[in-house]
Protein backbone atom coordinates (compact mmCIF):
# COMPACT_ATOMS: atom_id res chain seq x y z
CA UNK A 1 0.00 0.00 0.00
CA UNK A 2 1.29 3.48 -0.76
CA UNK A 3 2.43 5.79 2.01
CA UNK A 4 0.04 8.68 2.64
CA UNK A 5 1.47 10.08 5.88
CA UNK A 6 5.00 10.67 7.12
CA UNK A 7 5.44 11.81 10.74
CA UNK A 8 8.79 13.34 11.69
CA UNK A 9 10.09 13.71 15.26
CA UNK A 10 13.40 15.56 15.41
CA UNK A 11 14.46 14.76 18.98
CA UNK A 12 14.92 18.41 19.96
CA UNK A 13 11.60 19.05 21.69
CA UNK A 14 9.97 20.64 18.63
CA UNK A 15 6.44 19.51 17.68
CA UNK A 16 6.13 16.51 15.41
CA UNK A 17 5.84 17.46 11.74
CA UNK A 18 3.36 15.56 9.60
CA UNK A 19 3.71 15.47 5.82
CA UNK A 20 0.86 14.03 3.78
CA UNK A 21 1.95 13.01 0.30
CA UNK A 22 1.51 10.45 -2.42
CA UNK A 23 5.21 10.63 -3.30
CA UNK A 24 7.78 8.36 -1.67
CA UNK A 25 10.03 9.04 0.10
CA UNK A 26 9.07 12.27 1.80
CA UNK A 27 11.44 14.73 3.43
CA UNK A 28 10.96 17.40 6.07
CA UNK A 29 13.54 20.21 6.27
CA UNK A 30 14.21 21.18 9.88
CA UNK A 31 16.43 23.80 11.54
CA UNK A 32 17.99 22.75 14.83
CA UNK A 33 18.49 25.50 17.42
CA UNK A 34 21.88 24.27 18.64
CA UNK A 35 24.66 21.89 17.62
CA UNK A 36 24.43 18.38 19.09
CA UNK A 37 23.37 14.85 18.34
CA UNK A 38 19.66 14.29 17.74
CA UNK A 39 17.65 11.11 17.29
CA UNK A 40 15.38 11.75 14.31
CA UNK A 41 12.43 9.39 13.89
CA UNK A 42 10.25 9.06 10.81
CA UNK A 43 7.07 7.00 10.76
CA UNK A 44 5.40 6.03 7.49
CA UNK A 45 1.72 5.10 7.52
CA UNK A 46 -0.28 3.52 4.70
CA UNK A 47 -3.34 5.13 3.16
CA UNK A 48 -5.63 2.87 5.21
CA UNK A 49 -3.75 3.53 8.45
CA UNK A 50 -3.44 -0.20 9.07
CA UNK A 51 0.27 -0.50 8.18
CA UNK A 52 2.99 1.54 9.82
CA UNK A 53 6.79 1.40 9.99
CA UNK A 54 9.29 3.63 11.81
CA UNK A 55 13.02 4.30 11.58
CA UNK A 56 15.21 6.22 14.00
CA UNK A 57 18.61 7.65 13.02
CA UNK A 58 21.12 9.73 14.98
CA UNK A 59 22.15 13.01 13.32
CA UNK A 60 25.15 15.01 14.45
CA UNK A 61 24.59 18.73 13.90
CA UNK A 62 27.65 20.97 14.04
CA UNK A 63 28.78 24.37 12.83
CA UNK A 64 26.99 27.64 12.14
CA UNK A 65 24.27 26.24 9.91
CA UNK A 66 22.50 23.55 11.98
CA UNK A 67 20.02 22.43 9.31
CA UNK A 68 19.46 18.81 8.35
CA UNK A 69 17.13 17.28 5.78
CA UNK A 70 16.82 13.62 6.72
CA UNK A 71 15.24 11.22 4.28
CA UNK A 72 13.88 7.82 5.35
CA UNK A 73 15.09 5.93 2.30
CA UNK A 74 13.25 3.14 0.50
CA UNK A 75 13.29 0.72 3.46
CA UNK A 76 10.83 2.88 5.43
CA UNK A 77 7.85 1.92 3.28
CA UNK A 78 5.23 0.03 5.31
CA UNK A 79 4.33 -3.47 4.20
Amino acid sequence: MPVKRWAWSFGDGSPEEVVRTSRSPSSAPHAFAAPGTYEVRVTARSSTGENEDSRTLAFAVAGLSPTAVPSPGPSATPA
